[in-house]
């Protein structure tokens, strides 16, 4: 199942930090730093260099991802916050980004097993799939990831944290090595993050925003696709972003489940015509809240 932000990537890439007096007064500077065009130079300064521990002021805050909690839904539906045919989104996601590695464009994304613990870097064209196993996240931020698409074609996928603004200023390059002849690329995370929302099912509860992706999960066994599916529920909230995984397996067809998102809560229903619908619980009027 796709994470993200390439959630994975925002999610992977910049996870959550906590924040400190040192960073607001930094964050200060985040506008400024911007608006100027990125050059070598900038990133000397605005970024931390691979292999020195991060500053005191960024400290990782885990977990990112956190398992919501299920529940017959005892009341009423209640409010109609939308939904969407299952089939029109599957994988809907795949194609976040699409880029030149070597002399091939890719459709790039991140998927995941059920669970999601083990991470995989998904690329897409129309006649081919790979999955690429990143064995240990933290490489990201470190000397990089190491992806061989084919004989002719190895990238190095690698994280620079941005010490003004991780969650959202921080840059994920895409380098061709080891005699590969390609372009370069750079994504702001702030981009990736802006991406999964735009391909989400997004609904609002309990003053909330929260963004739905729904994907193929795979198996850790084969690391290849397996035969069953999985929601991500992401509250995007810069320092503190959650993600919520729910197993396709936890909402039976035809009975309301009510799920518990941080100190959220949304009922969910999926119908035999393959539809799910959200609805907000304790309330039955009112504007919906999706798109």
């Amino acid at each position: 199942m796709t994470l993200a932000v390439f959630t994975a990537a925002a999610l992977l890439a910049a996870p959550t930090f906590a924040t400190t007096l040192e960073e607001d007064k930094a964050a200060a500077f985040e506008v400024q730093l911007e608006q100027q065009i990125e050059t070598d130079a900038i990133e000397g300064t605005e970024f931390v260099q691979a292999g020195l521990e991060l500053p005191p002021h960024i400290k990782f805050e885990e977990p990112i991802f956190e398992t919501p909690k299920f529940g017959p839904n005892a009341a009423g539906l209640g409010r109609d916050l939308g939904g969407f045919k299952l089939s029109d989104r599957l994988n809907s996601h795949s194609d976040l980004f699409t880029r030149k590695l070597g002399t091939r464009d890719w459709d790039l994304s991140v998927a995941g097993d059920p669970k999601f613990e083990i991470s995989y870097l998904r690329l897409e064209r129309p006649d081919e799939k790979q999955l690429h196993k990143i064995k240990d996240i933290n490489e990201l931020r470190g000397k990089g990831v190491n992806i061989k698409v084919d004989e002719k074609t190895i990238y190095n996928f690698k994280v620079s944290i941005n010490i003004f603004s991780p969650t959202r200023g921080s840059t994920l390059k895409i380098t061709p090595i080891q005699g590969t002849n390609g372009p370069k690329h750079k994504i702001k995370t702030g981009k990736i993050l802006d991406r999964v929302e735009e391909e989400s099912f997004v609904f609002k509860t309990a003053g909330k925003e929260f963004w739905t992706l729904y994907g193929t999960d795979v198996d850790p066994e084969t690391n290849w696709f397996a035969d069953t599916r999985s929601f991500l529920v992401i509250h995007e909230n810069g320092l503190s972003t959650k993600a919520y995984p729910i197993g396709e397996g936890k909402l039976p067809i035809g009975q309301a489940v009510a799920v518990t998102l941080g100190d959220a809560k949304v009922v969910l229903r999926r119908s035999e015509d393959g539809f799910i619908r959200f609805y907000e619980p304790g309330k039955k009027v009112g504007p919906i809240a999706k798109r």
